[in-house]
């Protein structure tokens, strides 16, 4: 009896200390589970990163949950975004922050419930752009609820843009592959042959490639008409071309009309002088080719000569005893209205002008970016619209944190326009650039990632 209530008393004594042990596993067991769910990592994805002709590869699209104390998701109204670097570099290359109106987060309610999702062009969050392995994370937080939930995300740049292999060339080059490797067996042993009026002297893997080129890429026909030489080759193409009369170019808007009536009319000139007209910087006597230069009768009533300068800064016409106004245009220079010359044998005139003087920026520390928006024809772009960004998110300048927001202007009624920013060397993280867009008024959309240099002006050119 003795035993058995002292048995009875042991046991008791080893649950009372048993429990407790029990009882704090059950607790860190329950702990874990909400910690556990705050956090996902999808598998990378490989994107492209173009500043042109942007696709669905040159874009990423992450989900952004926001959890409550449970698990289950709910509403956030704050969103921190980070990325981290690729390649070589090992820092921060893109950092914003703001509300659920913040540029690339969007959400859908399904259910009653809310859920997040951020959509960016991969220009521009990636810094650089250099190819290499990105990871970031995008934190949604509850004021009220003083609860953050951190979603992590990583893409993959690769040298090779996806759609190469899938545009026309890459198209063109299979193509050839194919057809040279069926055709070459069987056309290796034939003799020449004659295909209409067009002699074909030898039969070789590398006319077979190029005429499997020419096949693939060519959609209209041709007939022995065509072909008055009855070979074809670059002297008789060329001939086709540049010696067909005038009256087979009656098209208008087409090139051939403007080769007959619009070049052959205003030339270098006929006249039984060669005169030349050297462009110049008046300041630091530098040459300017590309310089335009138009000669007129002296009443301008008529166009005589026009030409461009060559790389030597000089324009030839041949013109006869007369006078005449010259006039000279280069953007970035500003050449004298009218220069009235007299001709009475063969000379060489200079045409002076002075560097344009963008003026000075809005404070010392800051460049001044410049320059003119014209189209093809030398005809300024009056509605241009030119913005310059920050390619790797926030960065720093003497210890003062400088944001990322975009600043643009419209070009002024004669193409010009100017952006004061920091120049690139100021700025911490060393290896910062900015991408410069042109959104032109015809919709052509531009853009390039340039250093701007520490000088008081830099004029951008494309």
């Amino acid at each position: 009896m003795t035993n058995h209530i002292n048995s009875h008393h042991l046991n008791s004594r080893c649950w009372r200390q048993v429990r407790p042990i029990t009882w704090l596993l059950t607790k860190v067991v329950l702990l874990v589970i909400p910690i556990a769910a705050l956090s996902s990592i999808p598998r990378a994805q490989i994107v492209n990163n173009s500043n042109t002709g942007e696709t669905s590869e040159d874009s990423l699209t992450v989900s952004a949950l926001a959890l409550d104390s449970i698990g289950n998701p709910a509403s956030a109204d704050s969103f921190y975004v980070l990325v981290f670097g690729g390649g070589n570099s090992n820092s921060v290359v893109f950092a914003d922050s703001g509300t659920s109106s913040m540029t690339g987060l969007d959400s859908v309610i399904t259910g009653g419930v809310t859920f997040y999702y951020y959509s960016r062009k991969t220009a521009d969050i990636d810094g650089a752009g250099s190819p290499g392995y990105y990871s970031g994370l995008i934190i949604a937080k509850a004021t009220t609820t003083n609860l953050s939930t951190v979603t992590r995300f990583s893409f993959q740049i690769v040298s090779w843009e996806l759609d190469n292999l899938g545009d026309s060339v890459g198209l063109a080059a299979v193509h050839a592959k194919a057809i040279h490797d069926t055709l070459d067996n069987g056309f290796a042993s034939l003799a020449p042959v004659t295909v209409d009026s067009i002699a074909v002297n030898a039969i070789t893997d590398t006319a077979i490639a190029d005429l499997a080129l020419d096949i693939d890429e060519f959609a209209g026909s041709l007939s022995s008409s065509q072909f008055e030489s009855g070979v074809m080759d670059s002297n008789a193409i060329s001939g086709w071309v540049w010696n067909t009369p005038a009256a087979n170019h009656t098209l208008a808007g087409t090139f051939g009309d403007n080769l007959d009536s619009k070049v052959s009319s205003v030339s270098g000139g006929s006249g039984a002088f060669s005169v030349s007209f050297l462009a110049q910087d008046s300041g630091s006597l530098q040459v300017l080719s590309g310089a335009a230069i138009t000669v007129r009768n002296i009443a301008q009533t008529a166009v005589i000569a026009l030409g461009s300068a060559n790389n030597n800064g000089i324009a030839s016409f041949n013109l006869d005893a007369d006078s005449f106004v010259v006039a000279a245009r280069l953007l970035g220079y500003n050449f004298q209205s009218y220069d009235t010359i007299v001709i009475t044998g063969s000379k060489l005139d200079t045409l002076k002008a002075v560097a344009f003087d963008p003026g000075a920026p809005a404070s010392p520390n800051l460049v001044r970016a410049w320059g003119y928006i014209t189209d093809i024809a030398g005809i300024p772009d009056t509605s241009a619209t030119i913005s310059a960004v920050l390619n790797g998110g926030v960065a720093r300048v003497t210890g003062t944190i400088v944001s990322p927001f975009t600043i643009s202007v419209t070009t002024d009624s004669t193409g010009y326009f100017f952006l004061d920013i920091l120049p690139n060397e100021a700025l911490t993280p060393t290896g910062t650039t900015y991408q410069f867009t042109i959104v032109r008024s015809d919709g052509t959309i531009l853009r390039k990632r340039l250093i701007a240099p520490d000088s008081t002006s830099w004029r951008l050119t494309w």
